[in-house]
């Protein structure tokens, strides 16, 4: 993940990916097929989400550092 500051980095064990909207407590152990498969940000293919809704919502703030990689 990136030391960016928007993209979410709390208290959690490295190991569990959650997703990046911050209210949002889905979480699993990385690497776990869980009921809700994590899906990445199209663009920079580095923040993860449980729901398209939750990328939705996220974007206005995502959208201040989402960068394609190079």
């Amino acid at each position: 993940m990136s030391d960016s500051g928007i993209v979410r980095d709390d208290a959690f064990p490295k190991k569990t990916v959650r997703c990046n909207l911050w209210p949002c407590n889905v979480a699993e152990e990385e690497g776990e097929k869980g009921a809700c498969p994590f899906m990445k940000c199209q663009r920079c293919e580095e923040v993860l989400y449980c729901c398209k809704d939750h990328q939705m919502v996220d974007w206005s703030q995502h959208k201040l550092v989402c960068e394609a990689p190079s």
